[in-house]
């Protein structure tokens, strides 16, 4: 492939010429750090907040620093591309106390790492060597030896040792908890921000990614005698240690193929690999410094009752302090907490001889008017003050979150696609995602299409009826299979044509798992496996072993020219017929909103994987071999989708498991079978939505004879 053609050419992934930068002409609107931090936890996430999480990066990548940037590249500088050691926090603050602090903080930062890697090779870069390998980094840094993911569930254990509700940190509730320092929140939203830009920011991420191997993490940095039995810190900063090399390898190769562009990649990939250290120095820095400034029970009180105020007003007419109204008191906050908190203990509600007697609590106990107000740590917190104690933990200041401007998503309807149309935007989503709202109005179409003109094979699901359904399908299919005998019924012309239909598809192939990764916070389990088949479709970090790979080679040996799958080109090349986008881009939608269609997405993948298998594949294997067509596409298929351990019997599980954690929800039955139905429609979607260009194969195919006939006639 010319450097010209690469998915990540740099001459088109101008940073200063996308989407993202053309619509901050638009009207802006006012997002903070911490709600951002939140919405890019969405499985789908729109146009506004992508465009916000751009400049939200850019920012930190201009503000990173860049005084010690190389000009010039060499093979022998990126080994001397090292972090300088960030110094641990005073002896001081070296107590169990502390650490378990330091650990509680760390929280948004350590439940998010690595999450940038998660949509490294996408549909559009499944056959590019650098993205494989980004890929097989992360799958080092996040599985074990046996295939399964362990770093968030050995993460969630270690913040689990706090106490506290530190692995909650991802849902919307933590941010008005407001008991996390905002640059921990800054560092979490960089990592789930990089993720959406795979492309347009690679050099960065390349940086970024070996930064984060060769740094600790920050509670060994801030206390590196921090002691715990929890096998975290020791298994992945071994696995970081190793992932190292491969980082280097994939920086080295991506540099010598993009020697036009190298001064700037560098530049670029240096300015990646300088943010992430930075953005820890600021955490390790903001720890020290309100670790040193631990403020009073009274300023505590004080950024308590500011949190409240929007639900006090209106709840304490007739109340007086010193004459005053308690509602002219609270609107004066903050600014006369302690004039306030004065009045409070010289009013008849503090008993100062016995404060345990206090009026004050008891308006917080069950019969009081303030039952429910104050959490137990907050009741806590006053008693506190009621005895003069001091604070038995730092707490971080309450700062008002920063607005980033970002743009409102467009307003105006974009005009309808073609299916080729709509398969080049869907391939290049990353790069075009104004067109979102026109994908899923389509996918919903054709969603709604697929139900009207279905009939699930039964009304109630259970495992073991469902079970028999597959096993019936798969023995059915095995069983048609017969040993060809004499030759082919389907031509070798006819085969080698629609070969070339099918590319627009198979050169993609895995593409509706392409965002697996983005359910894992919803649904580890099912997220696990549907990223475990999408990575055996790219080959596991093997070329070789690529799914879309093998199958350009059948390509190039049946001398088939395809300009790149993700270019214009590729969607407008006449030889294709209309019809073969219809599947491909389905897929690629579903895709794109699998968190919303989750329940169609996994039938559609149990279709796809059980029609691997039986009389299609393996008649197809034997009459290519009789045409002298490599059938090894055919064959890796009928291979990894066996349903014994494969990715049939994997697609079950997965459904087994949704449904099973439906039950659990909801526990009724009707809406176990209500979901039921949804699989199912995406299960019939395969054959629904291709039923188009399954009709035309054989007639667009005879009228290509027809005419190519005539042409000969005309000739001669």
């Amino acid at each position: 492939m010319k450097t010209t053609d690469h998915p990540l050419d740099p001459q088109n992934l101008s940073l200063e010429d996308n989407i993202f930068n053309r619509l901050s002409n638009e009207t802006a609107l006012a997002l903070d750090s911490q709600n951002l931090f939140y919405l890019l936890q969405h499985t789908e996430v729109d146009l506004s907040t992508l465009t916000t999480a751009w400049h939200f990066l850019r920012n930190a990548l201009k503000s990173a620093e860049v005084k010690s940037l190389q000009s010039t590249y060499t093979d022998r500088k990126i080994n001397t591309l090292s972090i300088k050691p960030i110094p641990p926090l005073p002896s001081k603050f070296h107590n169990a106390l502390f650490q378990q602090e330091t650990l509680h903080q760390s929280a948004p930062i350590l439940l998010t790492q690595l999450t940038w890697l998660q949509n490294i090779c996408p549909a559009s870069c499944s056959q590019i060597q650098f993205n494989l390998q980004m890929q097989a980094v992360y799958k080092q840094l996040c599985f074990n030896a046996s295939g399964h993911a362990d770093l968030l569930p050995s993460c969630r254990a270690l913040l689990e040792t706090t106490g506290r509700q530190s692995a909650r940190i991802l849902h919307q509730s933590f941010d008005r908890h407001h008991d996390v320092l905002s640059v921990m929140i800054d560092l979490a939203t960089i990592q789930l921000a990089l993720g959406f830009f795979p492309r347009l920011l690679f050099p960065e991420i390349l940086g970024f990614t070996l930064a984060y191997c060769q740094t600790p993490n920050l509670i060994n940095i801030c206390h590196p005698d921090f002691k715990t039995n929890a096998p975290f810190f020791n298994l992945h900063q071994k696995r970081k240690q190793k992932a190292i090399a491969k980082i280097q390898q994939t920086i080295q190769s991506y540099l010598t193929l993009f020697i036009k562009d190298r001064p700037l990649l560098w530049s670029r990939i240096q300015q990646g690999f300088h943010l992430y250290p930075q953005a820890l120095n600021d955490c390790r820095n903001q720890l020290n410094h309100f670790f040193s400034q631990p403020l009073s029970v009274a300023e505590q009180l004080g950024q308590m009752l500011q949190r409240k105020l929007p639900a006090a007003f209106g709840h304490h007419t007739g109340i007086e302090l010193q004459g005053i109204p308690l509602e002219q008191w609270l609107h004066g906050l903050p600014e006369n907490t302690d004039d306030f908190l004065k009045a409070l203990r010289q009013s008849p509600y503090v008993d100062q001889n016995h404060p345990e007697n206090s009026r004050l609590l008891q308006l917080f106990t069950f019969k009081g008017p303030m039952h429910g107000v104050f959490t137990a740590s907050e009741q806590e917190l006053w008693r506190k003050w009621l005895k003069n104690q001091s604070a038995d933990r730092p707490i971080p200041p309450y700062i008002s979150p920063k607005p980033i401007m970002s743009s409102r998503q467009l307003k105006k309807q974009p005009p309808s696609l073609t299916n080729r149309a709509l398969y080049h935007k869907l391939i290049n989503l990353d790069l075009t995602p104004d067109r979102q709202p026109l994908v899923e109005k389509w996918l919903s179409r054709r969603l709604r299409y697929c139900t009207l003109f279905n009939i699930s094979p039964f009304k109630h699901f259970d495992h073991a009826r469902f079970d028999a359904y597959i096993e019936s399908c798969y023995r059915r299919e095995v069983d048609a299979y017969r040993p060809l005998h004499g030759t082919p019924k389907i031509s070798k012309p006819a085969y080698i044509w629609g070969i070339e239909q099918i590319a627009p598809m198979i050169l993609i192939d895995g593409c509706w798992l392409q965002n697996s990764l983005r359910l894992q916070a919803a649904y580890p389990e099912i997220s696990e496996i549907l990223f475990r088949i999408y990575d055996d479709e790219l080959g596991n970090g093997q070329l070789e072993q690529n799914h879309p790979t093998i199958f350009q080679h059948l390509l190039e040996s049946l001398s088939i020219k395809l300009p790149p799958v993700h270019s214009q080109a590729f969607s407008n090349h006449q030889g294709f017929i209309d019809s073969a986008f219809d599947l491909p881009v389905f897929m690629l939608a579903l895709a794109s909103f699998s968190g919303r269609f989750l329940p169609e997405l996994l039938g559609l993948n149990m279709a796809i994987e059980l029609s691997g298998l039986g009389k299609g594949y393996l008649k197809l294997v034997d009459e290519w071999r009789y045409w002298n067509i490599d059938p090894r596409i055919a064959m890796v298929h009928i291979s990894i989708d066996n349903a014994a351990s494969g990715h049939t019997f994997q697609a079950q599980q997965a459904i087994q498991l949704y449904l099973d954690e439906i039950l659990r929800k909801s526990s009724q039955a009707a809406e176990v079978d209500r979901h039921w139905r949804r699989i199912w429609t995406g299960y019939a979607c395969l054959r629904l939505v291709g039923w188009r260009f399954k009709l035309q194969l054989p007639i667009f195919y005879g009228l290509k004879k027809i005419i190519t006939l005539q042409n000969a006639r005309h000739v001669k």
